[in-house]
């Protein structure tokens, strides 16, 4: 990566949210949106901070070095998310500290990668954390640092009005990508969270996306076409595994009441079937087959 960056997390901020969570949540939502990047299929591959730590494995180096600040913020009213043991796991040093103290010299840092996680979900998002929020993004794209806004978990508190045997809401999270460098646009392409930081490096070496005027999704490649890679998005949760592809989502769960483990399983194509409604499988059996080879 060639300049500094900055990931913001909180516990969970799902798509459906900027529907359903009130006037101050989409409006954190639709401003995020129209400074930087959305990439609005970006998948948990696992609940909480391991996704994202596995994500930035390949950063192992980085993170050992003395220029990684990792700050846990708190909000206040919030019940502590976080068991001991959790925080013992999490790499280098966490200086536990109030939002607005995070602010002050955030823009001052010279930390190569710098974390803030805020203790808080969709409930705890009102007006003034918004404006907290929007106030250290605006301080860090002043001082040049890429900031990069996600979730480490999804929702379960929230569901799609349709019945779907895969519950995208709690492994579907936004994901924003802003940089001074580079005009707003919408990102349909599969990322995770697993590959997290191969997704920042990849905007900041083609942050080829045009601006976008509509609500509709840009169908716009992630990078320069000609190094642009397959990606493939394992998912799993509880008794449900899916794979998410560009062109597919495969689900796979074990039926509720059998104890035999008869799995069922469906295929579905993307982007077009945004509801999961009919299952191409007989259509895509080579597809299938090499679906079910990931687990």
């Amino acid at each position: 990566m060639h300049q500094s960056v900055c990931l913001i997390t909180c516990d969970d901020l799902p798509f459906s949210a900027a529907a359903t969570g009130g006037g101050e949540l989409h409006r954190l939502f639709a401003t995020l949106s129209s400074q930087g990047t959305l990439f609005e299929n970006h998948y948990l591959q696992a609940q909480g901070f391991g996704s994202i730590l596995d994500g930035l494995s390949d950063a192992q180096c980085c993170l050992a070095d003395d220029r990684v600040q990792l700050v846990m913020c708190r909000v206040p009213g919030q019940k502590q998310s976080l068991t001991p043991e959790v925080y013992e796991s999490l790499p280098g040093q966490w200086v536990k500290s109030d939002i607005s103290r995070a602010i002050g010299p955030a823009e001052h840092c010279d930390r190569l990668f710098r974390w803030f996680h805020l203790r808080a979900g969709v409930s705890a998002f009102d007006g003034d954390l918004v404006a907290e929020v929007l106030d250290l993004v605006q301080r860090l794209l002043l001082s040049g640092c890429c900031v990069v806004v996600t979730a480490v978990r999804g929702s379960d508190g929230l569901n799609f009005p349709f019945e779907s045997l895969l519950p995208e809401h709690r492994v579907r999270v936004p994901l924003w990508v802003l940089s001074g460098q580079s005009d707003c646009g919408r990102i349909q392409t599969v990322t995770g969270s697993f590959d997290l930081t191969r997704v920042i490096g990849e905007f900041l070496d083609y942050p080829l996306v045009p601006r976008v005027e509509s609500d509709s999704i840009h169908p716009g490649a992630m990078v320069d076409p000609g190094t642009k890679r397959s990606r493939r998005v394992l998912i799993r949760y509880e008794n449900v595994h899916a794979v998410r592809t560009d062109n597919f989502l495969f689900v796979q769960q074990q039926e509720p009441a059998s104890r035999d483990g008869i799995l069922s399983s469906a295929l579905y194509a993307k982007p077009e079937d945004v509801w999961n409604v009919s299952d191409v499988s007989v259509q895509y059996p080579e597809a299938v087959s090499e679906f079910q080879r990931c687990f």
